[in-house]
């Protein structure tokens, strides 16, 4: 009988106290390129290539800008650095960008640590040609902050690809 009474006593602290919840941080960042993008954003080339960006010309996904690359050959890239706010508890994290280009276009959507310039999530696409598609990079633990975003464009002849709407997402 004792031990009935111990245990509906240990049930019933159980029910008033309860299990509790565990929720993830989660954190995101939002950029589609509407404030100052040349305050944030940059452009590199290792070949042939440029880059720039489109404002107010009708050429964005949403808003009114976007950035565009051409490469004729090796590649060109726009990138941005991305502060990872709650870095300080690794958590797991994803990004993603709007991308157009012609159909076989072949484009990097890169994070890397920018102490080593080594990979963090790489994913290379192949663009459909049928106007802005998304495409994300696998997940990674950030235990970097910051981390560079980047897309590279793959030269095969001359080829360009327009960017818009960036998404970063951490949780954990």
């Amino acid at each position: 009988i004792l031990a009935l009474v111990g245990f509906a006593v240990s049930a019933q602290f159980v029910s008033l106290v309860g299990t509790g919840t565990a929720h993830a941080d989660i954190w995101q960042l939002q950029d589609g390129f509407e404030l100052n993008p040349s305050s944030t954003w940059s452009f590199y080339q290792a070949g042939v290539g440029s880059g720039g960006f489109e404002l107010g010309q009708g050429t964005a996904r949403t808003g009114q800008n976007n950035a565009w690359v051409r490469a004729s050959s090796e590649f060109s890239s726009v990138q941005r650095s991305v502060r990872i706010t709650p870095a300080r508890h690794n958590p797991t994290c994803s990004a993603a960008i709007y991308l157009q280009g012609p159909a076989g276009t072949q484009v990097n959507v890169e994070v890397i640590d920018p102490s080593t310039w080594n990979y963090l999530a790489v994913k290379t696409v192949t663009l459909s040609g049928n106007g802005y598609a998304d495409y994300g990079t696998p997940t990674w633990k950030s235990t970097i902050d910051p981390v560079v975003f980047r897309v590279s464009l793959l030269a095969n002849g001359d080829s360009w690809v327009r960017a818009d709407d960036l998404g970063v997402t951490c949780s954990g």
